[in-house]
């Protein structure tokens, strides 16, 4: 899809993509990539502003942070957005927060 007024970006991931889920109402998305038993699950904006960049600066596809090798299969945003469940077949469930980059087991 090319069009002078719809914006376009591209993520370039090497690893199997296992799930993707959209923050409801937000800007940032989380991904499961990578094989095997314990993939990683990174979190991107769409408004971020690379670090050293100029205030004002065009706003960009950004990583906001990867958590490495994490038992998770599925992705749940809260339905106001701010916070994510992560969870897997007999893992715990445990909850992260990008706001405040904290992350809770229960």
């Amino acid at each position: 899809m090319r069009d002078n007024l719809i914006p376009v970006e591209m993520l370039d991931i090497k690893d199997r993509v296992q799930a993707m889920a959209w923050e409801p109402g937000g800007d940032r998305f989380a991904v499961v990539h990578g094989d095997g038993g314990t993939p990683s699950v990174s979190f991107y904006t769409m408004k971020g502003t690379p670090p050293g960049a100029k205030p004002g600066s065009k706003q960009e596809l950004l990583l906001l942070k990867t958590l490495e090798q994490r038992q998770c299969s599925h992705l749940y945003w809260s339905p106001s957005g701010g916070h994510i469940v992560l969870s897997g077949q007999g893992v715990r469930d445990f909850l992260w927060s990008p706001k405040d980059n904290t992350l809770a087991y229960w």
